[in-house]
């Protein structure tokens, strides 16, 4: 298969699409799997595809999702496939997280009369904004009855190209996107003591809440907040009346979150008083923590070891502080995030100069595939 998949990562990697514009991407992987013998269900949540197929023996039900959309980017990479579409680019590898995902299908029919129960494919839009995995859930592209499992893969530089890695419990940080909104009395610039500066409370905010991120790397369930933008004012002598500030706050689990929240609200009160400023705290749930199944986790490493060897995986040491919207699957189903090596050559996610490595496509696939045979047939580690 790894030629067909070659060929399809390079035609999406060229025709990239914005979340819920999908509609190429979809199409092709559609019509691919459609032809193999799978059942399809398109238009799902807008331009998610839903695949299905059934095997002979009864078992359980095994999902496997791969998110389509590429980034508001330009890419760099000079490649004779790349982005046809200035301004926007598959910069995250979910050109290639489609193709493995065709693979693995392709590879299933083949072997369908030995698949017990049953496969769903889930090719889901706008994962890059927040909103895809939500989306396709409220569409029912889960199904009825539910799966049992489901199981992704992702891009990731830091593994050789091909090397699958994953870990079981906390994966990914939870993301919310937040806002302080602050409102003092402006003024002239040549005499602020008639004025209060809601840019010196944004000052010492920026301060306060970067230092809640623990520095600790070590550290098993670390904490980050970062301030991304600061927007107030419009010119040099003139003290605006109103300053913005927005960033994100990563946190491996609700508790932890929550905590950080409070503390953020507790800060924006002591600067609101300290310096009679008004102070909006304002959150955006992007998306929740990944935290791998424990047993599906084990599948992943019989799987990876039979098929790789000793030496073609490895249980990743750390989470990571990114965040990833599968987790919303993980809220009705038990799942598992898995990390596909695209080597340094790949360059670094959500930049112009990333490049899925077709190198990782034949591993990706046949892990897909065997994590699928085995989790559907019931292959599930003892408690």
């Amino acid at each position: 298969m790894a030629a067909e998949m070659k060929s399809l990562r390079r035609a999406i990697h060229a025709s990239p699409e914005a979340g819920f514009s999908e509609q190429l991407t979809a199409s092709r992987a559609a019509e691919i799997l459609q032809n193999a013998g799978w059942d399809i269900q398109s238009g799902v949540a807008g331009t998610g595809v839903v695949a299905t197929l059934t095997g002979p023996r009864p078992g359980k039900i095994a999902a496997l999702r791969a998110d389509m959309d590429a980034l508001p980017i330009t890419e760099t990479t000079g490649k004779a496939y790349a982005s046809k579409h200035l301004g926007l680019a598959h910069a995250c590898g979910h050109d290639g997280h489609v193709a493995m995902l065709v693979g693995a299908g392709l590879v299933l029919a083949a072997l369908k009369d030995e698949l017990a129960g049953q496969v769903r494919l889930l090719f889901q839009p706008a994962e890059e904004v927040g909103a895809g995995a939500r989306t396709m859930i409220e569409a029912g592209a889960l199904g009825d009855p539910k799966p049992d499992s489901i199981f992704a893969l992702h891009a990731w530089p830091g593994l050789p190209v091909g090397i699958v890695g994953s870990l079981p419990g906390h994966m990914t940080a939870s993301n919310d996107l937040f806002t302080l909104t602050v409102t003092g009395i402006g003024g002239h610039g040549a005499r602020p003591h008639l004025a209060r500066s809601p840019i010196l409370g944004v000052a010492e905010l920026v301060y306060r809440i970067s230092e809640l991120t623990t520095s600790d790397e070590d550290s098993k369930l670390p904490r980050v907040v970062s301030v991304g933008s600061v927007h107030s004012g419009s010119r040099a002598n003139v003290i605006p009346t109103e300053a913005m500030v927005e960033g994100t706050i990563r946190a491996p689990n609700a508790a932890i979150r929550d905590e950080l929240c409070a503390e953020i609200r507790k800060i924006s009160r002591h600067v609101a008083l300290k310096r009679d400023l008004q102070v909006v705290f304002d959150t955006h749930m992007y998306c929740p923590a990944v935290l791998n199944d424990p047993h599906l986790y084990q599948i992943f490493a019989q799987t990876a070891g039979q098929l790789f060897g000793p030496y073609g995986w490895v249980e990743m040491d750390r989470m990571s502080m990114g965040s990833e919207d599968f987790a919303c699957y993980l809220d009705h189903v038990p799942g598992l995030l898995v990390r596909i090596g695209t080597g340094a050559e790949s360059g670094e996610l959500h930049t112009g100069g990333f490049d899925f490595a077709d190198g990782a496509l034949r591993s990706g696939a046949a892990l897909l595939a065997g994590m699928a045979l085995r989790a559907s047939a019931g292959q599930w580690p003892e408690e």
